[in-house]
């Protein structure tokens, strides 16, 4: 039954729950950020609800959750370094 998002209504605050409190990782899946298809295979396994993507994707819509992209930085950053650097960078007589 695709695309059946009335069924999942009582379920949407565990599939909130996945998402806000963890990582796929926890729940059995090889990759550590949420797609899609990963929370569909989710659904599919705990509540027996087929949906596409994209009824996943409106269903994370409705719960208020947002794509969000990747921050890239340095774990290891120096935050002075970082500090001191903008600053010769933005004053001319440095």
């Amino acid at each position: 039954m695709k695309n059946d998002t009335r069924k999942l209504s009582t379920e949407e605050q565990e599939i909130k729950h996945w998402v806000i409190g963890g990582d796929p990782r926890q729940h059995g899946f090889d990759f550590g950020l949420w797609i899609r298809q990963i929370v569909a295979n989710l659904i599919l396994e705990r509540f027996g609800v087929e949906l596409s993507p994209s009824g996943v994707g409106k269903t994370l819509h409705r719960l208020g959750l947002t794509p969000q992209k990747l921050l890239r930085r340095a774990y290891e950053r120096d935050k002075e370094a970082v500090q001191e650097w903008a600053q010769s960078t933005s004053d001319p007589h440095r």
